[in-house]
């Protein structure tokens, strides 16, 4: 598979060596830009208009995601960062309370090896051994600027295209943190695990793409060095769970190599917003380094495929795609 810089590289080595051919120059420039879009890449630069063009789609398809550089501005950015900053605090405001008394103020649930603390609209979950933030459910309950980034505009017409409608339930809205050595991790698994344990109804599998997507927003730098996502291209193709599998992660990542699969590493940058296939196989390591790793997670599922009530006030909202 081609990097992104192999193909931003090729892609202007052709452009220019067209160019420098004549200097009337404007009957060749979309014969150049057919060649640059036809070169095999996993990441595309945005904008788009009306949602994703036929190649995207068809590299999505093929290997169960997809990558929008630059999607959202530096103001954007600014907003998130600074809200996501405050849900942190108050997390850290919350188990401060958790570690020397109970929060009898609040709805909290014990599942697993998780506390889970109904506040503010949102639901905030931790290990319950080290306290360290997992996840903010519906973050945007709490935070309303979150939630309006995560449904904007250029958020969810490429949604549409991989779903193939015009609505879609809002089911995911979500900050994880991976705070520098927070031990926090996301072991192998599929997404569509989780949206089964849910809504053992679920009846998304029939429809165009699984009839779910996930987008993975970066909010800070990110890749193999401080907790990025770990991809298996192509394996959206099967379902098999692996979260609660009796094998290893290294007995399962060994077994993915065995058949084929490569793992991908793609480093984000602030603003670059991956798209998963809710079949493909992936997992994210602790984040050893000394920066944060903070993204918004986002998901989306096709009308009447999901039939559970997701938590956070104002999540599973039917909302339109077309905006």
């Amino acid at each position: 598979m081609a990097s992104e810089t192999d193909c931003k590289n090729i892609s202007w080595q052709v452009y220019g060596a067209i160019l420098l051919k004549t200097r009337k120059f404007s009957k060749y420039l979309i014969p150049a830009i057919c060649l640059a879009i036809l070169l095999p890449c996993s990441t595309f630069i945005f904008p788009h208009s009306g949602g994703l063009s036929d190649t995207e789609l068809k590299f999505f398809q093929q290997n169960g995601y997809l990558i929008i550089r630059g999607m959202f501005s530096e103001k954007e950015l600014q907003i998130m960062q600074e809200d996501t900053h405050k849900a942190i605090e108050h997390a850290k405001h919350l188990t401060s309370n958790l570690s020397t008394s109970p929060l009898n103020e609040y709805k909290v649930t014990y599942r697993g090896d998780e506390i889970r603390v109904l506040d503010n609209n949102a639901q905030y979950v931790f290990d319950k051994n080290t306290y360290s933030i997992k996840r903010v459910v519906w973050v945007g309950g709490h935070f309303p600027r979150l939630l309006d980034l995560g449904q904007n505009k250029r958020l969810l017409e490429p949604v549409a295209s991989i779903l193939g409608t015009k609505e879609a339930d809002h089911l995911i809205n979500q900050l994880h943190p991976k705070l520098p050595d927070d031990g926090v991790e996301f072991i192998f698994h599929r997404d569509i695990e989780n949206r089964k344990n849910f809504d053992r109804k679920w009846s998304g599998e029939s429809m165009k793409n699984g009839g779910f997507v996930q987008t993975f927003l970066a909010l800070d730098e990110m890749g193999e060095d401080n907790g990025g996502i770990e991809i298996y291209p192509r394996t959206h193709h099967e379902s098999t769970p692996l979260k609660n599998s009796s094998k290893t992660q290294n007995e399962i990542r060994d077994e993915l190599r065995v058949q084929g699969y490569t793992p991908v590493f793609e480093r984000l940058k602030p603003g670059d917003v991956l798209f998963f296939h809710p079949n493909i196989v992936h997992r994210s390591l602790p984040n050893k380094s000394g920066h944060h790793r903070r993204a918004m997670i986002n998901g989306f599922s096709a009308p009447g495929a999901n039939h559970a009530q997701y938590p956070g006030n104002g999540s599973s909202q039917r909302i339109s795609l077309k905006k």
